[in-house]
């Protein structure tokens, strides 16, 4: 993906065409002028675990925590970017959003051959996403190089990801999807802090836990992330049924 600073102001062209053979003295072509200017701004996901001290304290302990926490931040992420949710002051907007989606068929030859077709995107730069099912019934369907682990479909990078729908197919050009991720991970860890546990929304209930009070510990993960994909670089079916 492309990487942009968080709130800088980038121009991202529409589309591109224009360039050429130029004669001595002729014009050089400008090509397209249609450019959206996109802004980044900060979204944050983020989660807590807590745990014993005893666990926190045993060999190892530390290290399995934080990586349920890096688990259940990598899984938020791409719930929400392959999702066809609007933005808002939260979140980004899915890359499906705003997307007209072809329609799938129970046929995985065919499917993939609609997707590539109906793509105007650069198949050097895009991926074809898929469940990591839906990766073994193209493995089946004939396509050798793929399977639940992804590969390589037609040449094309395959992606398989249990947060794709069984039902849908997608293919994006990473190249024209930009990525601000100024911070990465950001983990700490607290057994003084009391906890809100919040309802299944994550609103606040009033219901808490001191860390201190029930000798535990609280990790927390949090990551600053936002994307948004250019006009054009994702097409995807639905109503698949391999």
């Amino acid at each position: 993906m492309r990487r942009v600073p968080f709130a800088t102001p980038v121009l991202v062209q529409n589309y591109s065409d224009g360039a050429g053979f130029v004669a001595e003295g002729g014009l050089i072509p400008a090509g397209s002028m249609s450019f959206d200017q996109v802004r980044l701004q900060s979204r944050k996901v983020g989660s807590i675990i807590p745990a014993t001290r005893e666990y926190a304290l045993m060999v190892d302990g530390e290290a399995f925590v934080t990586a349920d926490l890096t688990r259940a931040i990598a899984a938020a992420e791409s719930l929400a970017f392959i999702g066809d949710d609007a933005g808002t002051d939260e979140s980004p907007a899915g890359v499906l959003y705003g997307v007209t989606p072809g329609s799938g068929s129970n046929n995985p030859a065919n499917d993939i051959s609609a997707l590539i077709d109906s793509f105007d995107g650069d198949l050097s730069t895009s991926a074809i996403l898929t469940s990591p099912k839906n990766g073994v019934q193209l493995h089946a369907a004939g396509f050798e190089t793929t399977g639940a682990r992804g590969g390589e479909l037609a040449g094309i990078a395959h992606v398989a990801h249990r947060a794709v729908p069984a039902g849908v197919v997608v293919i994006i050009d990473a190249a024209r999807v930009l990525i601000a991720d100024d911070y990465g991970l950001e983990l700490a860890v607290s057994g003084s802090a009391t906890l809100d546990l919040g309802d299944s929304s994550g609103a606040a209930t009033g219901e808490s836990v001191s860390m201190y009070q029930t000798n535990t510990v609280a990790y927390r993960a949090l990551r600053q992330i936002n994307w948004q994909a250019a006009p054009g670089s994702v097409h995807y079916l639905n109503s698949v049924g391999w």
